[in-house]
């Protein structure tokens, strides 16, 4: 657990990637868990690996329920990151 866990968070939100890009390309990785991550786990840490203090904090402060959620509200931003 502790393995899959560190090799989650090597992935971050690269540079030249959208916050949807990255958002699916995250929840892909959570899904090959050997365990079972529920989705506020699963938001907190996509968020979480967001290196942008700016986009981490604009996404966490929506309280977004699901990856849907999140991903549904990502899109805005990226429109602004452009």
């Amino acid at each position: 657990m502790q393995e899959f866990l560190a090799h989650q968070s090597e992935r971050k939100l690269k540079h030249n990637e959208s916050l949807v890009d990255y958002i699916y390309s995250k929840d892909a990785l959570l899904e090959k868990a050997p365990f079972t991550i529920p989705q506020p786990d699963r938001i907190s840490m996509i968020i979480g690996d967001i290196t942008d203090e700016k986009w981490q904090i604009a996404l966490a402060t929506l309280n977004s329920y699901t990856v849907e959620e999140l991903i549904d509200r990502a899109t805005t931003f990226d429109a602004i990151r452009r």
